[in-house]
């Protein structure tokens, strides 16, 4: 059955790695995947955290988590109308669950599973993030002067001027750490960014 119009015109208003996303998994078998609007809705939300095997294993087997659930919950969750709650608690179940267990009622209820995957985002980022040291601090820092001279030194005049960044070069700053260490989170290239920070301030400023 095709796609209809409506739910065509929003794939194709989504950002490209989303969008390719969304057509990736609407590729599967009608028989091995959620409804069409289901898969959209799973996919633009994306994960709170990132969950780059979480999200690959989801993709290639969008179904697999119900084989974890009882009949009786699963037919709870089947006779959910909202996607938006949907789909919370289907990421949830397939992100989280093996390693942070719950009760039904606390999958329903939405500040309950708000504050369950809160913690299991805590623990995952704690025990998967980057641990910069000073000395690759420094190299980035030496990286950057180099690579991008008057970026550096517009960033060392921000830095003087009330330490206000201007966006546009923080994320650039960000960028330039993610071809400098290739292969981390987003939240260690702002920890990156955090701790260049710091050390201008001690040592540049």
């Amino acid at each position: 059955m095709p796609i209809s119009p409506e739910l065509q015109a929003k794939i194709d208003s989504a950002y490209d790695p989303v969008k390719e996303r969304i057509m990736r998994v609407l590729s599967l078998p009608r028989e091995q995947r959620p409804d069409d609007e289901e898969v959209f809705f799973y996919c633009s939300r994306g994960s709170f955290f990132p969950l780059k095997e979480k999200d690959a294993q989801w993709d290639a087997n969008p179904l697999q988590w119900r084989e974890n659930v009882t009949p009786e919950l699963l037919a709870r969750i089947d006779a959910v109308t909202d996607l938006y709650v949907k789909t919370n608690i289907i990421r949830f179940l397939h992100n989280y669950a093996d390693r942070f267990p719950c009760t039904p009622e606390a999958l329903f209820d939405w500040h309950a599973l708000g504050r369950l995957e809160a913690r299991a985002r805590r623990v995952l980022r704690e025990e998967r993030s980057y641990k910069w040291r000073e000395d690759e601090v420094i190299a980035f820092i030496a990286h950057f002067k180099q690579e991008a001279p008057q970026m550096y030194a517009d960033y060392l005049q921000q830095e003087r001027n009330g330490r206000q960044i201007d966006a546009d070069l923080a994320w650039d700053m960000r960028r330039l750490g993610e071809k400098w260490h290739p292969g981390l989170d987003v939240d260690d290239y702002r920890d990156l960014f955090s701790m260049v920070r710091d050390y201008a301030e001690a040592h540049l400023i």
